[in-house]
């Protein structure tokens, strides 16, 4: 692997002065691996470490006063952002748990989001209070008959506040702060007082739905110091994990007992959620992302319905792929897209019609194999470079033709045109071509490979059998666990150095690798590459790969319980009627308490679009005070979110 590293940062440096004749480039191709998939990640190479404790496979293992009885990564976790926006698919599932099925943020917003680097402007504010006014407007809908609870009337206090405090645990992810809940109670008197009980309600609602708490992943703790995540943020990370939604009723009451503390209980409703509906779409769209085709697919001769339809048939490919039980990396890479293609041609997601559109070219699905599957990063193709084939009747003949005599360029392209030559077998449009892939992928080549790859079938094999699609395939695991990207600098050179020392000391006793599980030294790193390096271990003494164990897996170990920022104690002075008013007020009562930049990080960024949505005045369809009693026009929704763009921060 760090060979292959190696070799990429060489061609790196020759990219710089190259401006013609390199065949197709590699610009086109590179497409940042989006949501839980988090993009290339620099660390897929990472090799088994531990650091600050043992390695614990198996056995009772008691750390920071929980017990597991199967698996743990006991680390410190380094500080950390203290909130990350919540993707758009997060924040409709939520919508659906809280309010069921009705209009969806995904419909408002005009961009595809990348990795982890989220659209956060004024246009996200819009839609996002668009969506809310019409979920608050389904919740709180018929005037008449609106109660707070129990058949009492609006103007009961007590009452007013239990409803304010029930809704407010939900979309908050964690029981309202007394601060927080008499602020709400002050706002919905006043509301009520000029215009009735349902706009107080409704307005409470798009308050709630507008406020960073429920944008954004926020674990601040309450101001209770402990280096554990209370039993509420506990219950959202499983169900943001297993469902990419908020908590559900059962999950809150887990969390409310305090049943919860007991890993075993975690697992089995991590495990719960994973087999609902719900779950079962989050893990299809999870590997959509993962593979870099949760987009339309950008192909000239499709029409938007054509291209959205095989992106719905990748989902459906990756749910049979679970659905038959073998939740393996192996199965995702080696399954049949349909009964009638013949079994070379069983390549799982890599056959699937959105992968093979979406990287139409050799070096296109090369490029993409590396940086979504491998972890390796891949030099751009150098400016100016002409992506003008050569002659030949197939894909690899017209691509050699231009390579083969280039030597800076073959160089760069023998490290990922093997990769996408196996898939030969498959046209642009992902129907089998005919043609001969054979031989493309050699013994030793870019994967290591001990065999020849002859077909597509093949090339799943060997993938799913590297170490390094091993590691990254739990990196992502644990990036889309903790719904940030993890730290991107591993430590290379020492790891590296450590694996040159190893290979000589080894060399120097006549001996060699021991082919199974590698020794687990002791060396110093940061808690990311620990706590990846640990569950990379586990994940080596078993083979294929179990995906559903690595989940569960994470899930039990130490790391998923440990907040990564101290907690804080934050006031409270959220007491406006305007629903993006009070969203503000809390962004700057939070960037006061955590001491952020307002122009760092997520929760920087969403406090800038609130102030600038405030000074450019009301939003579409706001009531009164931007209260959210009225609506949106369904047809403003595309215009208005497509107004600020300016690409993901």
């Amino acid at each position: 692997m760090w060979r292959v590293l190696r070799r990429f940062g060489y061609c790196l440096l020759l990219g710089s002065s190259l401006v013609m004749a390199c065949g197709e480039s590699t610009r086109s191709a590179i497409h940042q691996s989006a949501g839980g998939a988090g993009g290339a990640g620099g660390a897929g190479g990472t090799n088994l470490i531990n650091v600050g404790g043992a390695v614990a496979v198996g056995g009772a293992v008691a750390v920071g006063g929980y017990t597991s009885n199967n698996f743990s990564c006991p680390l410190d976790l380094s500080p950390d952002m203290p909130a990350q926006r919540l993707s758009v698919l997060d924040i409709d599932g939520a919508l659906t748990t809280l309010f069921g099925e009705g209009p969806t943020l995904a419909s408002r917003v005009t961009w595809h989001e990348m990795g982890y680097a989220r659209v956060i402007n004024t246009a996200f504010v819009s839609a996002l209070h668009q969506v809310a006014v019409a979920r608050a407007k389904s919740a709180v809908s018929n005037e008449e008959t609106f109660e707070l609870c129990d058949g009492a009337p609006a103007q009961d206090g007590e009452c007013a506040e239990s409803w304010l405090q029930d809704w407010g645990t939900r979309i908050y992810r964690r029981p309202l702060a007394d601060e927080q809940l008499t602020a709400y109670v002050a706002q919905f008197r006043g509301v009520m007082r000029d215009r009735g009980g349902v706009a107080a309600a409704r307005n409470a609602l798009v308050s709630m739905l507008m406020s960073p708490y429920f944008a954004l992943r926020i674990e601040y703790g309450g101001g209770k110091y402990s280096e554990y995540l209370d039993l509420s943020e506990l219950a959202a990370r499983i169900s943001h994990f297993a469902a990419r939604t908020t908590p559900d009723e059962a999950l809150r009451a887990s969390a409310a007992s305090g049943a919860l503390a007991d890993p075993d209980e975690a697992l089995a409703q991590f495990q719960r959620l994973v087999a609902t509906p719900r779950g079962k779409q989050a893990r299809a769209a999870f590997v959509l992302e993962w593979f870099g085709i949760d987009k339309p697919v950008p192909h000239p001769s499709l029409t938007q319905e054509q291209q959205a339809e095989l992106v719905a048939r990748a989902t459906q490919l990756a749910s049979d792929i679970f659905a038959r039980g073998a939740i393996t990396l192996d199965a995702l890479l080696t399954s049949p897209r349909n009964p009638d293609l013949p079994p070379e041609l069983s390549a799982g997601m890599l056959a699937s019609e959105a992968f093979l559109t979406s990287y139409p070219r050799p070096t296109f699905r090369g490029v993409q194999i590396q940086l979504a599957l491998l972890g390796n990063r891949v030099p751009d193709s150098p400016l100016g470079v002409s992506e003008t084939l050569g002659a030949g009747d197939t894909p690899r003949a017209r691509l050699q033709a231009v390579v083969k005599d280039n030597t800076p360029c073959r160089n760069c392209h023998d490290l990922f045109d093997p990769i996408g030559l196996a898939l030969d077998g498959f046209d642009d449009l992902g129907q089998p071509s005919g043609f001969d892939s054979s031989g493309s992928v050699p013994p030793g080549g870019a994967l290591g490979a001990t065999l020849v790859v002859k077909n597509p079938a093949e090339l799943g094999h060997a993938l799913a059998t590297t170490e390094a699609a091993r590691n990254t395939a739990a990196r992502r695991y644990l990036e889309l666990a903790l719904d940030r990207r993890l730290d991107d600098d591993p430590g290379s050179a020492t790891l590296d150095q450590l694996r040159s020392d190893q290979s000589q000391g080894l060399a120097g006793q006549g001996g060699m690798p021991n082919p199974g599980i590698p020794p687990v030294p002791n060396i110093p790193t940061d808690p990311d590459t620990t706590w990846l390096a640990c569950l990379q271990h586990s994940s080596a003494v078993n083979l294929p790969l179990d995906l559903a164990q690595l989940a569960n897996n994470i899930v039990l170990s130490d790391g998923f319980r440990r907040r990564s920022t101290p907690p804080r104690a934050i006031l409270a002075f959220d007491v406006s009627a305007d629903p993006v008013e009070h969203a503000f007020q809390e962004a700057t009562a939070l960037l006061g308490a955590f001491y952020i930049s307002p122009d760092n990080e997520p929760l920087g960024r969403y406090h800038a679009a609130l102030r600038e949505t405030i000074r450019v005045g009301p939003l579409p369809g706001a009531g009164g005070a931007g209260s959210g009693d009225g609506g949106a026009p369904a047809g403003d929704a595309a215009g208005s979110a497509g107004s600020n763009q300016g690409g993901a921060p």
